[in-house]
């Protein structure tokens, strides 16, 4: 067996315990308190009902709903005691009914599109190495990508670009549907939802089954493409994704028993097409809050811009588009504003010189 060190001291505890009960008294002892807890009554009320009331939260959450609302103070009792009695008593979080898990399927094109983030390799940009992210989104009904990049960070910026050129190619969705991350999430993604009138629901907390078909899609990616063609610049990878994404729209999906090329000109589609009237741009500005300063001008992105029609005091909503912040809007009318220019506000007041008449 194996050999184990005790102290001189255990070694002598246990010789007084034989010599005044015999073996019987070497055997493990209950504790006197077995089966209490110091946990106190109002707490296991609170316990009780916010279990009752959020079933699919974890021990965490809950504990750090009650240090919030300043019905545990963090200390006492301990969080390894709370943890003990939530245990014992059945408090977990319950797990998620069979019947709250079904396959689900759209039938037809745009009714329900999946976006996700995919952590890809590092690759070398100029002198340091840089971790690479894959955006795609999904169509649920035919498994057509209808946008797919990689990119150098993982931002509402690049989610905003690649929906944008979703629906220009594609039009207007019916359901956008993502996770919790801070990029589906943000104001910006609520703000074009709005315009556009797309709806928008996420993965509830802890129920990631709902993601499976573009989970199960990144599994694909991983296996016939990152693990397959190494990429050493950003460039090769880009290229090589993109003719990975053209060789995967024409290969058999199991599932649908055909190529999502195929299925994507078989079924109808439920996008709404953007009327040519309306330029698909201004759909997927940036909206921020500037004041306007007492010489008409606005400070965005520690540069000046002059709104020279504006009231100086108040505050104006401007637009702008992530991916250029040269240029910026504000107003209903989407009024451009002007980069301050003080060398050309400073010659405004000059007459020109008056022009010489030549003698006839």
């Amino acid at each position: 067996g194996r050999s184990r060190r005790l102290s001189p001291e255990t070694l002598r505890k246990w010789l007084s315990r034989f010599r005044v009960g015999g073996l019987a008294g070497l055997a493990d002892r209950k504790r006197s308190d077995s089966g209490a807890t110091s946990v106190p009554t109002a707490l296991v009320e609170k316990i009780r009902t916010l279990r009752a009331e959020h079933p699919r939260w974890s021990l965490a959450v809950l504990f750090r709903f009650l240090y919030r609302e300043n019905a545990w103070n963090g200390r006492t009792p301990s969080a390894a005691a709370l943890y003990r009695f939530c245990r014992s008593a059945g408090l977990e979080r319950k797990p998620a009914s069979p019947d709250d898990c079904r396959s689900f399927a759209f039938e037809e094109f745009g009714s329900l599109w999946v976006a996700d983030f995919l952590h890809g390799p590092r690759i070398q940009v100029g002198k340091e190495r840089r971790k690479t992210y894959i955006h795609v989104i999904l169509d649920d009904a035919t498994r057509f990508v209808v946008a797919a990049g990689v990119f150098l960070r993982e931002s509402v910026d690049v989610l905003i670009a690649e929906l944008k050129q979703a629906v220009r190619c594609h039009g207007v969705p019916q359901r956008f549907y993502s996770d919790n991350g801070a990029a589906y999430r943000s104001r910006h993604l609520r703000v074009v939802g709005g315009r556009l009138q797309i709806q928008m629901p996420h993965t509830p907390p802890y129920r990631p089954q709902g993601r499976g078909k573009i989970e199960r899609f990144f599994r694909t990616v991983r296996e016939q493409f990152l693990n397959v063609t190494p990429a050493h610049t950003l460039a090769d990878l880009r290229q090589g994704f993109q003719a990975w994404i053209a060789l995967y729209h024409q290969t058999l999906h199991e599932t649908l028993g055909c190529a999502p090329l195929q299925k994507r000109v078989s079924v109808s589609s439920a996008c709404r097409v953007v009327p040519e009237g309306i330029p698909i741009d201004p759909l997927f500005f940036m909206e921020r809050r500037c004041r306007v300063y007492n010489d008409g001008t606005i400070r965005f992105r520690r540069k000046a811009f002059e709104v020279t029609d504006c009231l100086p005091g108040s505050r104006i909503t401007v637009f702008y588009d992530p991916e250029d912040g040269t240029k910026i809007w504000y107003g209903d009318t989407y009024q451009p504003a002007r980069p301050l220019n003080r060398e050309s506000n400073a010659r405004r007041y000059q007459r020109p010189p008056a022009r010489k008449e030549t003698p006839s």
